[in-house]
């Protein structure tokens, strides 16, 4: 017969071993998310393995333990991006069912583009190092996060293509010339200052969102527009009081 104390004891030897394993996944998440990051900053033979795992507060024999190599790494990198990725495709996806006219849908689509590029700068700028060497990863990356961005977005898109609403076709391009100026954007940020001059005076300084560094949340709104009325969309009657 089992006894209070015995049972106590083997509750107790349990609570250790979920410890750990609790510490064991935080660590792995926390290697990945430094990872994003290192593999965005420095070249893929830049990133030094002892020193990602020191910014992530883990010994360096947890990268071979969770992932094996650095390239095994990468590869995990990679995934995990896409499953943040997936959260906003499942965004866009309400957003392309919904009943809303075709010019306002495609203009809340490319503010969603932002925001999401906004939320994920790190990942924004991992896609442009990789494409910038031109190297075979840069083909994995393409296959398994932008490809799946962009075939959410695609269906807005053609239908803002079909309604005449955008002139630009075919999707493919629209998203393209989006994507790439949003990315300016977000990776340019010193340059915006350095355009503007004073930066401080006469600026709307209203809250803005994550990622948008110099630019406030109202000159986003206008920039996004700019972008819609440059594709063919309206962006200067209704739909802007109905966005602001």
């Amino acid at each position: 017969m089992m006894t209070d104390n015995s049972a106590s004891r083997r509750r107790g030897r349990g609570r250790p071993k979920a410890q750990a394993i609790e510490q064991d996944r935080n660590c792995q998440k926390r290697l990945l998310d430094v990872a994003v990051k290192a593999f965005a900053v420095r070249s893929y033979d830049g990133v030094s393995l002892r020193a990602l795992s020191a910014a992530a507060n883990c010994d360096v024999s947890m990268v071979a333990h969770h992932f094996g190599s650095k390239q095994d790494l990468w590869l995990a990198t990679v995934e995990y991006m896409r499953e943040r990725v997936l959260m906003y495709c499942e965004e866009i996806a309400v957003l392309q069912q919904s009943q809303l006219p075709v010019e306002k849908k495609c203009m809340q689509a490319i503010e969603h583009l932002y925001e999401t590029m906004a939320r994920e700068n790190e990942t924004v700028r991992f896609m442009m190092r990789e494409r910038a060497e031109g190297s075979e990863r840069f083909a994995h990356l393409h296959a398994r996060v932008i490809r799946l961005l962009f075939a959410a977005y695609r269906p807005i898109w053609q239908e803002a293509i079909d309604g005449g609403v955008l002139k630009l076709s075919p999707p493919a391009l629209v998203h393209t010339l989006l994507s790439g100026a949003i990315a300016f954007v977000l990776t340019s940020p010193p340059l915006a200052v350095q355009v503007e001059g004073d930066a401080d005076e006469g600026r709307d300084e209203s809250a803005g969102s994550a990622g948008e560094g110099v630019l406030a949340r109202g000159e986003v709104k206008q920039l996004l527009r700019g972008l819609f009325a440059q594709l063919g969309g309206i962006g200067s009657r209704p739909l802007e009081q109905g966005n602001s």
